[in-house]
């Protein structure tokens, strides 16, 4: 296990969208952990306005973030983030955040929205009815829409690059990510997103809710990051306070093995990088 100290996430979510905790309830937990900084990132609305996003509770949301800043600006520093989804193109405000997150969480089939993390059952569903029972034409939605979404979106970072294997471990029969058509598509969408991002999350939520014991992305994904200079942060995709570190110790020693030796967090004067 890392002996590094961690002092930032920037991947969280609230009771204001789909977390569990307030923004102040994870704000006190950063002070309580020595984190020196925290972003939040609710989910920004979409096309479709699903029950996870911001909503109607877009602006009450700012102002709160906003508020925080200066009610703890002795204590820690607040970043006002944004989680995009690729089908939140036009529908967030610009110029109000510190950073936004691009991510892709859907892709359209048939007129019907395919959910990459929402169930098994929803996935095993989607398969079924909607990709001729192929998980590999399933996975293949995914990776062409995270290939387009440089198209689409302008953010900061790139969220989960592989959030579509949150279930690998629980079902395995969905797909398989080991098979070299799997693979080819996966590294063929971060060569289409390379070239607009430099920046990519290692993402621990898995592993605080149980899903794998493994953060995103996968091996393979991380030595082609590492062979194309992509430049990492870690996140844990909090919706629960009590996982907002969790995993991070991981996911140092996940990049050490792969040869990286530096991770980056965000300040006043963009990103900058830390040994590790």
């Amino acid at each position: 296990m890392s002996d590094i100290k961690m002092t930032q996430n920037l991947h969280t979510h609230t009771t204001m969208c789909d977390g569990r905790d307030t923004p102040e309830q994870m704000v006190e937990r950063a002070i309580a952990l020595g984190f020196d900084s925290i972003g939040f990132s609710g989910h920004a609305n979409t096309v479709f306005r699903e029950a996870c996003e911001l909503g109607d509770r877009l602006y009450p949301y700012i102002d709160e973030i906003n508020r925080l800043k200066g009610a703890y600006a002795e204590k820690i520093k607040i970043f006002l983030g944004t989680e995009l989804d690729y089908y939140s193109a036009g529908c967030m405000p610009e110029g109000v955040f510190d950073y936004s997150i691009a991510s892709v969480h859907y892709t359209v089939r048939e007129g019907e929205l395919v959910s990459y993390d929402l169930s098994v059952e929803h996935s095993k569903d989607a398969i079924a009815r909607l990709f001729g029972g192929s998980g590999l034409e399933y996975a293949r939605a995914y990776f062409e829409t995270m290939a387009d979404m440089p198209r689409r979106l302008s953010a900061d970072f790139v969220g989960h690059f592989d959030i579509l294997t949150k279930y690998e471990a629980k079902a395995p029969e969905l797909f398989d990510t080991g098979c070299h058509q799997y693979r080819k598509m996966a590294l063929e969408a971060l060569t289409a997103v390379r070239e607009k991002y430099e920046f990519f999350e290692v993402n621990t939520g898995p592993i605080g809710r149980g899903y794998k014991p493994a953060p995103y992305p996968q091996p393979f994904i991380l030595d082609e990051m590492k062979a194309r200079k992509c430049k990492l942060l870690i996140t844990s995709d909090c919706h629960n306070s009590k996982f907002l570190d969790r995993g991070f110790g991981e996911a140092v020693e996940l990049l050490r093995a792969h040869g990286f030796d530096e991770i980056y967090k965000l300040t006043d004067r963009g990103f900058v990088g830390m040994k590790i």
